[in-house]
């Protein structure tokens, strides 16, 4: 019998609850953990209090049985997250990743850059959230070019990220201008038209004719 079993119960019911809310349910169910004993030797020897299964149940019961620790970056000055030091450049990406004016931002991303420097990896994550998470707000390779004017350090990875970004814009565009010469194709529109609108030549436009014919590169 696993000493753990009440944690692997509330596990269980946790899952269910995630699988019911997953349903389209709004409001998380109550599960209540139910177990059989057969065992040779009775009574049940271990603990039926998830808590128990921690080395400090005490401490676990004040995390776990209180509301959650709270951040709420978007009520703290900028003034204030600035000192944060090596946390600051996560605080301030969330607090302004959605408002209009985050090119403002440069200066002070910049800044906690070359103060406390990130890793290569933390660097792409960084990118990427942004790049993700603020498709609206934020202009992902005007603000990366600027950032590597103002962050010097770390102007060999900006570049390399700004040209990943611009194939994969080059890539999303030919495959547009593809679906849309296939469509106009298929209605019968004269090549000559479809050439100028798209940009792809006569033998291309031949290409996308043939079932199972290749992409052609860029």
């Amino acid at each position: 019998m696993d000493k753990l079993m009440a944690f692997r119960l509330m596990r269980y019911s946790v899952a269910a609850m995630q699988y019911h809310l997953e349903q389209g349910h709004k409001h998380v169910p109550l599960v209540i953990p139910l177990l059989f004993y057969h065992g040779r030797k009775g009574p049940y020897p271990y603990s039926t209090r998830w808590l128990d299964c921690f080395a400090d149940p005490e401490t676990a019961e004040s995390v776990y049985f209180n509301p959650f620790s709270l951040v709420d970056v978007t009520v703290i000055s900028d003034e204030t997250l600035l000192g944060h030091r090596r946390i600051a450049l996560m605080e301030m990406v969330q607090k302004h990743i959605f408002v209009r004016n985050w090119m403002d931002k440069v200066c002070d991303i910049a800044a906690l850059m070359q103060n406390w420097p990130i890793t290569k990896a933390q660097f792409n994550s960084f990118v990427y959230y942004i790049d993700h998470t603020g498709k609206r707000s934020i202009k992902t390779q005007l603000f990366l070019t600027t950032l590597a004017r103002q962050a010097p350090r770390y102007k060999g990875n900006i570049m390399t990220l700004v040209e990943q970004l611009e194939r994969k814009g080059m890539r999303k565009g030919f495959r547009k201008g593809k679906e849309v010469a296939r469509t106009l194709l298929a209605k019968g529109v004269e090549r000559t038209i479809i050439a100028a609108t798209t940009g792809f030549s006569e033998k291309k436009l031949t290409a996308f004719e043939v079932t199972g014919a290749t992409d052609a590169t860029l």
